[in-house]
């Protein structure tokens, strides 16, 4: 996994990118994002990312059931994006209370 510099960090870019997997942060909104679809397995990074950093924003193009049924136990996302989730997916938006943005459209 990258090295990513620290919230306060002064010398921290505006934007970080990581290649493997494919996803980008913006710091000054405090969002991360996965343009486009990842393997399963890599979605373990970008959540260990989240924790981390305590990213608040989360956007996809996709987010797989597996990534929906654990994004409850980060209590400090509050705004999330996806184009892509299922049906089923979408019942554990009902144990993130904290949820103040949602867009499921085309993201």
């Amino acid at each position: 996994m990258n090295k990513i510099l620290p919230n306060n960090d002064p010398g921290r870019q505006r934007e970080f990118v990581s290649l493997k997997p494919f996803y980008k942060i913006n710091w000054k909104e405090n969002k991360l994002e996965v343009p486009k679809p990842i393997k399963p397995e890599e979605w373990d990074a970008i959540l260990q990312v989240l924790q981390e950093y305590t990213i608040t924003g989360l956007f996809a193009a996709e987010i797989p059931d597996t990534v929906m049924e654990r994004l409850p136990r980060l209590d400090f996302i509050t705004r999330l994006g996806s184009g892509g989730v299922t049906d089923y997916g979408l019942q554990y938006l009902a144990n993130i209370p904290q949820l103040l943005e949602l867009d499921l459209g085309n993201w």
